[in-house]
């Protein structure tokens, strides 16, 4: 609402739920303003200045992310990045800063599946993290909470973001990617199942807890599995909203 009243034109913008992006080229970075004018001076941003660009912008309250979902403004582009996430360290990430990263994981998942014509009609999970079933959420919060431990099993670490946005590309040989990938599937058929999911030949119910993916990697077909491997490849992206990235120990020893 205060970012309404700098900049009342955003009550016209957009509906939500937002159709998430590829990343651009392009790029904006906002600080230095307090949340509401920061958030109403990125949307000027992307509608005036450079409109294929994506975002990046300081905010003191991670809570901002649950407000944007319940609005109705269309802020595709923009990407919110604690200000104090610098601060928290590489080796812990707070509850916030793995819930956003557990949200733009699903984000990302979501642009994924419309690009391959999923709807929600389809995949129930193509929804708006604000209404994504418990079940569901609770499972990208656990990929969060585990990225450290993966990436330390390939000889990469997290550490605070030393750009403005980071990289993209995940810095990693592609031989990393697929132990990634398959320790994510266990480590998801695990927890799903420990949380009561059964497996069915049928589509996915999030309310009868069945889902047809609950298989051992080496039964997946392709596709599935390199949803998997999309995952790994969007980190720097995802880490990147909470403040965080990838390194590995060549490139820290090179300083």
């Amino acid at each position: 609402m205060r970012a309404l009243e700098d900049a009342p034109w955003l009550a016209t913008s957009g509906v939500h739920p937002r159709a998430p992006q590829e990343p651009s080229p392009q790029l904006g970075f906002v600080c230095g303003l307090d949340d509401a004018k920061a958030l109403a001076a990125a949307a000027q941003i992307g509608r005036e200045v450079t409109p294929a660009a994506s975002v990046w912008t300081a905010i003191s309250d991670p809570a901002l992310g649950h407000a944007l979902d319940a609005s109705r403004l269309d802020l595709r582009r923009i990407n919110l990045v604690p200000a104090t996430a610098v601060a928290l360290g590489a080796s812990l990430l707070s509850e916030s800063a793995v819930e956003l990263i557990a949200r733009a994981k699903h984000e990302d998942y979501v642009a994924r599946e419309l690009e391959r014509g999923r709807t929600n009609e389809r995949n129930p999970s193509v929804v708006a993290w604000s209404v994504l079933p418990e079940s569901l959420r609770a499972s990208n919060i656990l990929f969060a909470r585990d990225v450290a431990n993966k990436l330390a099993a390939v000889g990469a670490s997290l550490a605070p973001l030393t750009t403005a946005a980071g990289t993209y590309d995940l810095p990693l040989e592609a031989r990393d990617l697929e132990p990634l990938a398959r320790g994510e599937h266990d480590r998801w058929v695990h927890d799903l199942i420990e949380d009561g999911w059964r497996f069915t030949d049928g589509q996915k119910d999030p309310e009868r807890k069945l889902h047809p993916l609950l298989m051992p990697w080496e039964e997946l077909d392709e596709e599935e599995r390199e949803k998997d491997r999309d995952a790994f490849r969007a980190l720097p992206r995802l880490l990147a909203r909470a403040g965080y990235e990838v390194v590995t120990a060549k490139a820290v020893a090179n300083g």
